[in-house]
């Protein structure tokens, strides 16, 4: 038997039910695409939403999930990988990256270590000659070669030239958006069981403008917040 999933469309028709409106043209938000941005820019809150409710419940924080943990090799071209040229120790890492968990060398089979601050704190690596990668150093946001918005590594030491850099990168990564494009075969990027989270959650957003029912919404929210944060790791 398969597992019941709600579908952008669904969680759409949920909200308009709950808050008595016949359609997304004739509320306050004006149109399906108005909607689906809450949706979504609610689904990307969620990592944020959850460490501040751990704190408030005197939990350790950072909190990670399995359903956003994710393992991708590095590519010369995609968004959704770690973007690599030949020659180049600079690496665009994925669009939806929140946090690294490992790296490791494809080509030498071992890992490479994450540092910071190279200059004050590592600048013998900075000697070393032209190789393999042995360290990374996350960096901040930059525009990729084709426009889109992305953290940046350098990896030390230097890349030789004609080579391209090749490696697997485990991260935790921010949940994916719904495009809204075909919106009955879309679906949040979440454990099924907490589905119902993209539903309560806008409408408690969309309620704090509308006055609509808004305890008692934010209390169902954080009801399932509450329960996802019993699968969560503490790191």
């Amino acid at each position: 038997m398969g597992v019941q999933r709600l579908s952008l469309s669904q969680i759409e028709s949920a909200i308009l039910e709950i808050m008595g409106y016949s359609s997304s043209a004739n509320a306050p938000w004006g149109s399906s695409a108005n909607l689906y941005l809450r949706v979504n820019e609610y689904g990307q809150r969620l990592p944020m939403h959850l460490n501040s409710l751990a704190r408030q419940m005197n939990m350790p924080t950072p909190v990670r999930f399995d359903m956003w943990r994710n393992t991708v090799d590095s590519d010369t071209s995609g968004a959704d990988v770690p973007l690599v040229s030949s020659g180049s120790q600079y690496v665009y890492l994925p669009v939806d990256y929140d946090q690294w968990v490992s790296f490791w060398d494809l080509t030498n089979s071992r890992p490479i270590s994450v540092i910071e601050n190279v200059d004050k704190w590592h600048s013998e690596i900075l000697l070393l000659p032209e190789g393999p990668p042995q360290y990374i150093e996350i960096q901040g946001f930059v525009t990729d070669g084709s426009g889109n918005w992305r953290r940046r590594a350098k990896l030390y030491p230097a890349t030789e030239a004609g080579t391209t850099p090749s490696f697997r990168m485990e991260y935790w990564k921010l949940p994916a958006t719904m495009p809204g494009v075909s919106p009955t075969v879309e679906y949040p990027d979440i454990d099924p069981k907490y589905e119902s989270i993209f539903i309560y959650g806008p409408i408690c957003d969309l309620a704090r403008n509308t006055g609509f029912e808004y305890d008692r919404y934010a209390a169902l929210e954080k009801d399932l917040l509450i329960e996802m944060l019993s699968t969560a790791r503490s790191l």
